[in-house]
């Protein structure tokens, strides 16, 4: 049984301590480079929170949408009358 205290390595030290331990069960070991999304502007990484999200079900308001428009008047205001 190993024991360390992992709350006093870094972030490089934890990861290569994993490693040692797992070694004999470890099949690949690779790095991989992500690609994050950037400000095309500016060329900035962009920052993602997360926030509370709603979605709303259009399917359902559909129906009830189209018998609303039955009752709707139009009036258009940019063209000419006589035209």
């Amino acid at each position: 049984m190993c024991i360390i205290n992992l709350c006093r390595l870094t972030k490089t030290e934890l990861v290569w301590t994993v490693l040692d331990v797992m070694s004999e069960d470890i099949v690949s070991r690779d790095t991989v480079v992500h690609s994050y999304p950037h400000d095309w502007r500016t060329k900035q990484p962009l920052i993602t929170r997360a926030s509370r999200q709603w979605f709303v079900d259009t399917a359902k308001l559909k129906c009830r949408a189209l018998v609303c428009l039955t009752s709707a008047f139009f009036y258009l205001l940019c063209c000419d009358a006589d035209a």
